[in-house]
C-alpha cells in the first residue's frame, strides 16, 4: 500500500479522486510542475468573465459583499445558485476588472492561496482592438476567463513536504485524518496495451471524428499567410485546426492515459460542473517568483521515428534545418525584446538556454530559455505577455488568425495557471482536450513562416493532435483496459 507521504506519480489520480468523493465537489484540479503537485476542491472565490459581463462567486455572502464593493458591483442583486453566492456586473475592461479584484484578495484580504484558472482566445479580444470580432462556432459554455481559489488546496513538493490551505467547513484536523487515512495499492496503473505514440497512424485516431478545417483548405490558408506575411508587417502566425467528437469516459482516467503516453513539463486536469480541460503542454508562458521572470521559447518541431538509429539522424538533421532554426529564432528574439523592454530591466535580461532539443514522446521540440529582473508586479508581467499563440508580433498574427480560421478557438491558444501577489506560473494551453456535453475538442496548429510548405504545416498540426486523440480513443473504444485500473 501507498501513504501519501511516499506517493508516487501513480497514486496522484487516485488521491484526487478519494479527496473528491470525501468532499462531494464537482470542482477541482490537478496540476503537476516542477517535481509538485497541487491539488485542489471545492470552491471559495470564482472570478469569470464571459461576453463583457463579470461574475464574482464565493461561498460567504459576507466575502462576496466586500469583493462585489471594491470593483463598484450593485450588491444589492447578489444571488445564490444552489452552492454560492454570486454577483454579476458588466465590465469595460476585464483585465483591469481581474487586476483589481485580485489586488484586494491578496493586499487587503491577505488570502494565502493563489488563483488558478485559465485565460481563453476570447480574453484577447479585451487586450487588442478588432474592429469587429467576428461570431464563430461552436459556441463553448466556458467563460473567456475563468479563476478561483479552492476551499482546499493541498501542495506537494519535491521535499515531500505537504502545505494544507483549508477554507472549507470540514476541520483541518478531520482533512489531515482523511489524509493520513489514504491509501492505495502500489500498482501500475497504465494499461500495457498503450501504444508509443511514434506507431501511431494518423489514419487510426481520425476516424468518426469532425476535423476543420479540410486538409487542402487548410494547406490553402497557410498559403495565404505565406503570402501576406510581408504585406501585413508579420514575421510568423499561428493557424491551427480544430477537431471535435464524443466522449463518453472519466476525465480523469483521460488525464493519467494522456500523461501516460505524452509526458511534459506541465500536467493539469480541471474540472468544473459543466465542463472539464485536460492538458499535458510542454511550454509555460511565463513563470515569476518574487522579481525573477522565466520564459522559455518553443518553436520549431520535428517528428520522432521508432527507429532509434534514424531517430538520431531526424535529430541532428532538425538542429540543421534553416525552416526551423528561423522559426524558432524569430520566437526568441521576440521574447528578448519583450523582457527587455517591456517586463524586466533591461541589464538584468540573460539567456539560460538556447536552441535545446527538447524529446516528447513522438515529436521534438527546439527551446531556448531567457531570465530577468523585473519591478513590475506579477500581475502586471502575466498579462502583458498576452496574447500568445498567435504569432510574431503577437498582435499582428493575432488579428491574421482572427481572420483567417474558420472556428472558435476557446481556451486553445490561451493560458493555464496560477498567481497571487508574489507569484505565477502559467502555461500555454497546447495539447489539450477541452469537454463539455460529452463533446471533445482539440486544437493544434504551425507556426507559419516565410519559408512554409503549406503540406510540412499540415503534417505538423496532425502530429500535434496526435497524443491527445489517440488518450481520447484509447479511454472512448478501451473501456475493459480502462477498468482494470479504475
Amino acid at each position: 500500500m501507498v501513504k501519501l507521504a511516499e506517493i508516487k506519480e501513480y497514486a496522484q489520480i487516485p488521491f484526487y479522486e478519494f479527496m473528491k468523493t470525501k468532499l462531494g465537489t464537482k470542482h477541482s484540479f490537478i496540476f503537476s510542475h516542477d517535481k509538485t503537485v497541487r491539488w485542489g476542491w471545492g470552491l471559495y472565490v470564482g472570478l469569470s468573465v464571459t461576453n463583457g459581463f463579470g461574475y464574482i462567486e464565493c461561498v460567504d455572502k459576507d466575502l462576496l459583499f466586500a469583493l462585489g464593493k471594491a470593483v463598484n458591483a450593485d450588491v444589492s442583486k447578489i444571488t445564490h445558485n444552489g452552492h454560492s453566492f454570486v454577483v454579476e456586473m458588466a465590465v469595460e475592461q476585464p483585465f483591469v476588472w481581474l487586476g483589481a479584484l485580485s489586488d484586494y484578495l491578496y493586499k487587503d484580504l491577505l488570502i494565502t492561496s493563489p488563483l488558478i484558472g485559465y485565460v481563453g482566445s476570447p480574453s484577447y479580444s479585451y487586450i487588442v482592438d478588432v474592429e469587429q470580432k467576428p461570431e464563430k462556432a461552436p459556441t463553448y459554455v466556458c467563460p473567456d476567463f475563468y479563476f478561483h481559489i479552492p476551499l482546499l488546496e493541498i501542495i506537494y513538493g519535491e521535499d515531500h513536504k505537504l502545505v494544507v490551505e483549508n477554507r472549507s467547513r470540514v476541520s483541518k484536523q478531520e482533512i489531515l485524518n482523511d489524509i493520513s487515512s489514504f491509501e492505495y495499492e502500489a500498482k501500475n496503473l497504465i494499461p500495457d496495451c498503450l501504444r508509443d505514440l511514434r506507431n501511431v497512424k494518423w489514419d487510426d485516431i481520425s476516424k468518426n471524428i469532425s476535423i476543420i478545417p479540410s486538409d487542402q483548405v487548410y494547406e490553402e490558408q497557410v498559403q495565404k499567410v505565406v503570402d501576406c506575411l510581408t504585406r501585413e508587417g508579420a514575421e510568423k502566425v499561428v493557424i491551427s485546426r480544430l477537431a471535435s467528437g464524443r466522449f463518453t469516459g472519466k476525465p480523469s482516467k483521460l488525464f493519467e492515459v494522456l500523461r501516460a503516453c505524452s509526458p511534459t513539463r506541465y500536467e493539469f486536469l480541471f474540472e468544473t460542473p459543466n465542463y472539464q480541460i485536460v492538458g499535458c503542454s510542454p511550454e509555460i508562458l511565463v513563470q515569476q517568483t518574487g522579481k525573477t521572470v522565466t520564459v522559455r521559447a518553443v518553436a520549431g518541431t520535428q517528428v520522432r521515428s521508432v527507429d532509434e538509429r534514424d531517430d538520431q539522424l531526424r535529430e541532428e538533421d532538425f538542429l540543421s534545418d534553416p525552416k526551423q532554426i528561423i522559426e524558432h529564432l524569430i520566437t526568441f528574439i521576440g521574447y528578448v525584446k519583450m523582457m527587455k523592454n517591456r517586463i524586466c530591466i533591461p541589464s538584468s535580461v540573460r539567456v539560460r538556454e538556447i536552441l535545446n532539443v527538447d524529446k516528447l514522446t513522438h515529436i521534438l521540440h527546439l527551446t531556448s530559455e531567457i531570465q530577468g529582473q523585473t519591478e513590475n508586479e506579477v500581475y502586471q508581467t502575466w498579462t502583458s505577455l498576452l496574447p500568445t499563440m498567435n504569432g510574431t508580433p503577437a498582435v499582428t498574427g493575432y488579428k491574421i488568425a482572427l481572420r483567417i480560421e474558420e472556428f472558435n478557438r476557446g481556451i486553445y491558444g490561451g493560458v493555464f495557471g496560477f498567481f497571487d501577489h508574489e507569484q505565477s506560473l502559467f502555461c500555454k494551453i497546447i495539447r489539450t482536450i477541452y469537454l463539455e456535453r460529452n463533446n471533445f475538442y482539440v486544437c493544434a496548429g504551425a507556426g507559419i513562416t516565410s519559408d512554409s510548405k503549406p503540406a510540412d504545416e499540415l503534417t505538423e498540426s496532425k502530429n500535434k493532435m496526435r497524443s491527445c486523440l489517440y488518450a481520447l480513443q484509447f479511454v472512448n473504444h478501451s473501456q475493459t483496459h480502462v477498468e482494470a485500473w479504475s
